[in-house]
């Protein structure tokens, strides 16, 4: 769980917090939590392969071959597919 998840769930008033009508809510709010987790995770997978397919000195004459041997790997890998 998020530090400001956390700090907000502890700020909410007692009788609030354990009567059970917020449990809902509060599973949600852990769910999404960990789901933008996942996200930014992937988003930085995401950013290697744009990075790597991005730099120009992989397209100079000398460094084509990069480019030709990764054959997409690196991509496929940030975007969690097969290798």
């Amino acid at each position: 769980m998020s530090e400001r998840l956390k700090e907000i769930i502890d700020d909410l008033p007692y009788s609030i917090r354990y009567e059970g009508s917020t449990e809902n809510l509060i599973k949600y709010a852990k769910e999404q939590t960990k789901r933008v987790e996942e996200l930014e995770r992937e988003k930085k997978e995401h950013e290697i392969a744009l990075r790597f397919y991005g730099h120009p000195s992989n397209y100079k004459h000398s460094n084509y071959w990069v480019i030709v041997a990764d054959e997409g790997r690196t991509a496929r890998r940030a975007l969690g597919e097969a290798k």
